[in-house]
């Protein structure tokens, strides 16, 4: 199935150090629940987009945060 959201991700995912397989991924900040759906390619400091696995709001995050919760 065709989802441009994750095609999208996978147009900058290498140019920030991450892979196809990464799009989706849940990650715990603080004990929140977010899924990792993309990148804000013009942001400097937090390009990592995430969003809350119960759908109530979304995040900016630093490359450093995503990756250490992802264990990269």
């Amino acid at each position: 199935m065709y989802d441009p959201e994750e095609v999208e991700f996978n147009k900058y995912a290498r140019a920030y150090g991450f892979g196809p397989a990464d799009y989706g991924k849940v990650i715990f900040i603080e004990g929140v629940a977010y899924q990792f759906y993309g990148f804000a390619p013009k942001a400097r400091k937090y390009p990592c987009l995430l969003r809350k696995v119960d759908g109530q709001g979304a995040i900016k995050a630093t490359l450093e945060t995503v990756k250490k919760h992802l264990g990269l």
